[in-house]
């Protein structure tokens, strides 16, 4: 089966394209709620962190799309996304979302700013719990984009 996926252009351009692109909106969202943060001082400072941070949160959207790919049974459930698979997508960013930040608060490797907006009940940033609901499905949604107009251009 893995020779499958190695074989199909298509799998590995639609792949590559959901990390990349979900690393960049990522990206662009961690440099932004940055401030947010105790201890911020400067962008330049935290770039760096920030880039790391990006890189997880686009290895979990693919994992996110791996598991509906396995779901699905079809490599290329992206193409026709369902309202079962935006319910799945937000409840599963939210819980793991709320797992990371829990676990990174109590292993004290960052701290919430006073400006930090806290969901109320469990204590957790707002920001980081609405980034993993709304960037996973907005990049199955730009990567859909981009591809239907690249083929289109093609045509």
């Amino acid at each position: 089966m893995f020779s499958l996926f190695i074989k199909n252009k298509k799998f590995f351009i639609t792949a590559w394209s959901i990390f990349f692109i979900g690393f960049l909106i990522n990206l662009i969202w961690e440099n932004v709620q940055a401030p947010l943060y105790k201890d911020f001082i400067t962008q330049p400072n935290h770039f760096f962190i920030c880039f790391q941070a990006s890189f997880i949160d686009a290895l979990i959207i693919l994992i996110f799309y791996a598991i509906l790919v396995l779901l699905h049974k079809d490599l290329f459930w992206t193409q026709k996304i369902k309202k079962e698979d935006l319910f799945l997508l937000v409840l599963v960013g939210f819980v793991v979302s709320v797992w990371i930040e829990k676990r990174a608060l109590a292993a004290f490797r960052w701290k919430y700013g006073i400006d930090m907006p806290l969901l109320p009940f469990i204590d957790v940033a707002l920001t980081p719990d609405f980034q993993m609901i709304v960037l996973p499905v907005a990049t199955f949604w730009l990567v859909n984009y981009l591809i239907k107009k690249y083929n289109k251009n093609i045509n």
